[in-house]
This record gives C-alpha cells, structure tokens and sequence, in this order.
C-alpha cells in the first residue's frame, strides 16, 4: 500500500495512514506483561567496577580498554535508561568528551530528548577517553582483533553496535547470575523514577514511552509524591527575571472563597513579606491618576 500511496495511485479519498490506523483497530494490541526487574540488577555495575584494571601491557593495553569502556557502558546504561541503540549511537561531542552532564539524543520515532549524567559516569567516560588517546568521534568503540586495520570515515567502522552492547550486558548478568539486558536498566530506570516523584512529567513520559497503552500500568506505593509536595508549597520569591513587581499569586480573601484573580507583589518590604495588591485595584488607582 505504501508503494501505491507514494505514487498517488490511491483513490482520492483513501490514505496510507488512515489504513494504518484501520488495520491497527482491527487487529488491536498484543498482551504485555511488564517485565520483573530483578532487585540484584545494581550488582552488574558495582562489579564491573570492582574489576581489577589490567596491565596497559596485556594484549597492548587492549585489556585496559575493553574494562574502562565497560565501565563507562554499564554506567550510562545504569544512569540514563537509554535504549542500546540510543547508546550505540553516541558521539564524543554528545557528552563534550565526558564534560557535560547532559546530552541531547535522538531516540525512537526520532524524537529528541535530554539525558543526564552523573559524576560518576562522566568520570567514567572521560577515563576511558583518555585511555584511547584518539579523536575518533564514537563514544563506544570496539577494541578486538575482528574490528578491522582502518577505523573508517570518523571511526564509524569501529563503532560500537547495538547487540554489542547487548551482548556486553549479558556477559556480565552471566557472571553475577543476575537475569538481565539493557532493556532491564531501562525499565528500573522508569521505577526508580515514578516511585520517587510520580506525579512529575518526566517520570510519566519516560513511563509512556516504555507503555504507550498502559499509563497506569506502574502505581508506586513507597514514597509520596515530590513534584506534589513542590506544587503545593508556597513558590520562593525569584532572584532573578522576571522582577519581583511582576509576581503573581492567588489570594484567599477574608470571606474565605477562593479567587484566582492575579495579585502583583509590591518591592521593597522585605524578603517574603512584600504586600500584595489585587489587579482590579492597582487599575482603578491607575485610572484615578490619570483623571486627575
């Protein structure tokens, strides 16, 4: 159908997404059954990380290179959540060779999202990139023997791939005895994520791209919500732009009824304690003035 839609060979009032989508209410959904992450999964990277660091002469330092390239792995995988071919597709001047805590990726659907790091994974990172002492611009690179003479056009040849970095994660999981793959990190990724703040954006998109038909497939029960807690609480004056004349807030008047009227917080009484003028008064004060 798609090669008869992209030489308008359709009818006129038949399209190629409408099919899709009439195919896909037919057919309908497959069951999901959310995979069990195993309590133990943390044991995959404290290992790798307890692994004594080879000699820089064994096998020519290729040893050494393989472990601080599976470190930093592991630890992006165990910090961000990304998919293995999200990873895979990293480049040095994604993460600023290590410097920056955040990268801008490009994932499923070729949407765009942020990810962080944390200081452990950006000294892991700039570690193994000191190690290779090159200017190839993939992040994970393959260091064994079947990887080729010539790094090609911008390393891309050496590139580290996506069942590469699946494979790296099993070996692992094989010698902790965990069961586990990259698509485990991404799934504790999201419970760690909903269950310390539940009620945040992040967590529920993160969530929504793992189930995209079951956004309440994952109720957390242990701690309360933090966005709820910031949400409710009284907002600090800002320090910066906008000034603090331009501050609006929700007044409870005297007879107790709620009013969403926008109040402007007057400057200079003091850090908390600035007066609060209604909208409506401040323009009749306003047009008073201008009569006069």
């Amino acid at each position: 159908m798609r090669f008869w839609a992209r030489r308008a060979q359709l009818p006129p009032a038949v399209t190629y997404e409408q099919m899709r989508e009439n195919v896909a209410a037919v057919m309908g959904r497959g069951s999901y059954k959310t995979p069990r992450i195993d309590r133990r999964l943390p044991l995959l990277v404290t290992h790798v990380m307890n692994l004594p660091e080879p000699s820089p002469t064994e096998r020519n330092g290729v040893k050494r290179l393989e472990l601080l390239r599976d470190q930093a792995l592991m630890l992006t995988l165990f910090c961000t959540g990304m998919r293995r071919d999200e990873v895979a597709r990293l480049d040095r001047i994604d993460v600023e060779d290590g410097e920056s805590d955040r990268a801008l990726i490009t994932g499923k659907g070729e949407k765009e999202r942020v990810v962080f790091f944390d200081a452990k994974t950006q000294a892991a990172l700039r570690a193994y990139l000191a190690a290779r002492n090159d200017t190839l611009a993939p992040l994970f690179l393959r260091h064994d023997n079947r990887r080729g003479k010539t790094a090609g056009h911008g390393g891309e040849r050496w590139r580290l791939g996506p069942q590469s970095v699946w494979a790296t994660v099993k070996r692992y999981a094989r010698a902790v005895g965990v069961p586990a793959t990259t698509h485990h990190f991404r799934h504790a990724k999201a419970s760690v994520l909903l269950t310390a703040a539940p009620a945040c954006p992040k967590s529920r998109t993160f969530w929504a791209t793992l189930h995209p038909t079951r956004p309440s497939a994952f109720t957390p029960t242990i701690r309360p919500s933090i966005c709820a807690k910031r949400s409710t609480a009284t907002a600090p004056r800002p320090t910066s732009s906008p000034p603090s004349y331009l501050i609006s807030r929700v007044v409870e008047p005297n007879n107790g009824i709620r009013s969403n009227m926008p109040t402007v917080a007057l400057p200079g009484e003091g850090k908390g304690n600035h007066s609060e003028m209604r909208f409506d008064k401040l323009a009749a004060e306003l047009r008073n003035q201008t009569a006069s």
